[in-house]
């Protein structure tokens, strides 16, 4: 099962990396998988396009039994191990959509075939020891990161067939690649939203 789900995982960074432009032959990572804003230059200045996600208000956690408390940890640890592969994931899709209008079809499968290559050496270790749990995290993840589902970004990028067959195999083992966040309507993704803004607060 397990390695089931890391071949769905590494579907989707598969498809996210493939239009990645290539630099010597290699397909390096970016510097602590660091996010790329748009920018304008007005006058003599450089001005960075963000659009600043809501912010969600919780106060600390309070538990009511032990059972809770472990709940709680064992959310925040899975987290922590998918939260790096979103922020990839993210910095791939925009990277891909940066460079795809400058490539030929014929470009475009050559780069997939080297980065499958690539993705596999680099990945395959990491992502067959999560656990289904931490799968279902990450495909809501990647729709927090990319506002796009797991479903919708393998349908772009490889056709509805592609993504009707890995929604079946996940469906299969509990996932769903057309899962969405919802942090303001769904507790469990409120709690990882708190998560997240303690780990970018460094305080995880």
């Amino acid at each position: 099962m397990r390695i089931l789900i890391a071949n769905i995982i590494a579907f989707v960074l598969l498809v996210q990396a493939a239009y990645a432009q290539p630099r010597q032959n290699d397909f390096p990572l970016p510097p602590s998988y660091q996010q790329l804003y748009p920018a304008v230059v007005h006058g003599h200045d450089t001005l960075v396009l963000y659009s600043i996600r809501p912010v969600l208000i919780m106060p600390a956690p309070k538990f009511k039994s032990r059972a809770e408390w472990r709940r709680y940890w064992r959310l925040v640890y899975n987290v922590k191990k998918v939260y790096p592969y979103a922020q990839l994931i993210n910095y791939y899709y925009h990277e891909s959509e940066r460079v795809m209008s400058e490539m030929t079809e014929k470009e475009r499968k050559q780069y997939i075939k080297r980065m499958e290559k690539y993705l596999r050496q680099r990945f395959q270790k990491e992502l067959v020891n999560l656990t289904v749990t931490q799968g279902i995290i990450l495909v809501k993840l990647v729709d927090r990161e990319t506002d796009k589902t797991t479903y919708e970004i393998i349908k772009d990028f490889k056709g509805s067939f592609n993504a009707s067959f890995w929604q079946t195999v996940a469906r299969l083992f509990g996932n769903d690649l057309k899962q969405g966040y919802d942090p303001a309507h769904n507790k469990e993704d409120m709690w990882i939203e708190y998560i997240i803004s303690q780990i970018e607060a460094g305080k995880l």
